[in-house]
């Protein structure tokens, strides 16, 4: 079977295991979906770093499904303000599951990263301020601009 099926199958499988435990156990919220996803994606990554599975492309999909659910559900929770930092949360993640898959932490990106969450950060204080509110309701507006 290939790792593509094998994955597809394991990601079906726990998608029915965790439906059903939702209906058991009601008052805990979570995505069944997104669970089966994440925990197909870190048993792999385990086997990965233990020299057991090498397909880094199908690992590098699953977790990045497992990043844009997570960017997805964190804009539903934050307040409208908070949104000006989608692209350095985004930015975070990518560079994470590179390092994950890698096993390698490039001090570049790493300052990339650094980098935009203090201009945003710095954009984000001072967002009420009339030179810069304009280009921070640009930052927040862009992905419902569409």
């Amino acid at each position: 079977m290939s790792d593509l099926a094998l994955a597809l199958l394991v990601i079906v499988v726990l998608f029915g295991g965790f439906l059903a435990a939702k209906q058991v156990f009601r008052r805990v919220k979570f995505c069944a979906i997104c669970l089966a996803v994440s925990a197909t994606w870190t048993v792999l990554l385990l086997l990965f770093w233990f020299g057991k599975f090498d397909n880094q492309v199908l690992l590098a999909i699953l977790m990045g499904q497992s990043s844009l659910g997570l960017y997805y559900l964190l804009e539903k929770q934050v307040i409208q303000p908070l949104l000006i930092f989608r692209l350095p949360l985004l930015a975070s993640l990518v560079a994470a599951i590179y390092t994950l898959l890698t096993q390698t932490l490039y001090l570049d990106a790493v300052l990339i990263v650094a980098g935009l969450w203090l201009v945003f950060g710095i954009l984000y204080l001072y967002r009420t301020n009339p030179k810069l509110r304009s280009k921070a309701k640009a930052i927040i507006d862009c992905c419902s601009d569409w």
